[in-house]
């Protein structure tokens, strides 16, 4: 089903007749093939963009949709050449499992015999042999999930659409099926737009991911791009978590309370600055020692009191108050037996350290990184 074709949105927006800007004019650029993520919290704009994509919404005056080399704007779902999946399966309920996949091939006036055959070759493709006569009401979640995505390659679109597919499932099910369409999106090598609020599911399925805020494109880039080198406190606040240390900067250094930072990534300025500096990092970019462990503190760490851990099989999670009042979370791999009240040292390396957020004012409204991944 190699049947790519690129996608551009020229300076699409999307305001309602109730003066409501859903969307500010945006440009993007998907390539033929690519699975592109549009990733962001309610009301961000990822489902209007999506649904500008399928047809199913109209950019304002002076907007353009293109597939490949044709001008689609005015164009219909109907005649856009496009599948969607949607969070809700939006399946016949009355019909058997391969009537659905069936259903716009009966529409299309696809011959009875290569109805059969292409029917066949999507129930392999999706896992689901032999269940072709079966009720769709007689099926788990993940089933009914995986004939929605069936009934929407049947028709060998050209672009393929996913609206959250998979919040309806739990997670460990959500999990395997996020596995199955990963490997089916690869093999088709189909145009593919995924909208989603899980990071997890960008992450794993994703060429590249749209961070979308207040109607707006906070960033594009690839899974690796957007984790370790976020755009902005929004972003980097989104995608995992993140915490953030403050205090004087001197000499390359981050002081917090009795422990310094190296921090190359600081900014040009004067040697010493007495108004607190903000770095970000990562949990998992954290080493965590015992105070008492011989040599465990040195100039570049930093001490803190644990104030409560989880233990999560592969990893211990801690909550921990660095001296001066600041709180932040770290993991680790290391086994011991932490508990509240603990000393311990925290190291972070220098290139784990997001760039400094000047809080003369707050926060600054960009960041640019200074990670290695």
């Amino acid at each position: 089903m190699k049947n790519a074709v690129s996608i551009q949105l020229q300076h699409c927006g999307k305001t309602y007749p109730n003066g409501a800007q859903a969307l500010q004019p945006l440009n993007l650029e998907i390539a033929p093939g690519e699975t592109l993520v549009l990733l962001g919290p309610s009301g961000c704009g990822k489902t209007t963009t999506l649904r500008m994509i399928a047809g199913l919404e109209f950019p304002d005056a002076g907007g353009r949709v293109m597939f490949g080399d044709e001008d689609v704007t005015a164009l219909p779902i109907e005649k856009r050449g496009v599948g969607m999946v949607f969070q809700n399966y939006a399946l016949f309920p009355n019909m058997t499992v391969g009537e659905n996949i069936a259903y716009g091939l009966k529409i299309r006036k696809v011959a009875p015999a290569e109805r059969l055959q292409r029917i066949e070759t999507l129930l392999e493709m999706v896992h689901l042999q032999g269940l072709g006569h079966r009720r769709v009401d007689q099926l788990s979640g993940g089933q009914k999930q995986r004939v929605a995505l069936a009934r929407a390659l049947a028709v060998e679109p050209r672009v393929l659409l996913l609206d959250e597919p998979l919040t309806a499932l739990d997670a460990k099910l959500r999990e395997a099926v996020r596995a199955d369409l990963n490997r089916l999106l690869r093999k088709l090598g189909i145009t593919a737009i995924y909208v989603t609020h899980d990071q997890g599911e960008a992450m794993a399925l994703g060429d590249r991911i749209v961070v979308m805020e207040r109607g707006k494109i906070a960033q594009i880039g690839t899974p690796q791009e957007i984790y370790f080198q976020p755009a902005s406190p929004f972003v980097a606040d989104f995608i995992g978590t993140m915490n953030r240390i403050s205090g004087p900067l001197r000499e390359g250094y981050l002081y917090i309370g009795n422990g310094r930072l190296a921090f190359p990534a600081a900014p040009q300025r004067a040697p010493e600055i007495s108004a607190p500096v903000t770095a970000m990092f990562r949990p998992e970019d954290v080493e965590v020692f015992d105070a008492q462990e011989a040599g465990a503190f040195s100039g570049s760490d930093v001490q803190g009191r644990v104030l409560d851990s989880f233990f999560l099989g592969d990893r211990t999670r801690f909550v921990i108050e660095l001296y001066g009042n600041q709180t932040v979370i770290a993991e680790t791999a290391r086994r011991g037996n932490w508990h509240a009240g603990q000393t311990v040292a925290l190291r972070i390396a220098p290139h784990a350290l997001l760039n400094c957020l000047s809080s003369d004012d707050g926060m600054s409204t960009h960041a640019t990184a200074q990670v290695t991944a």
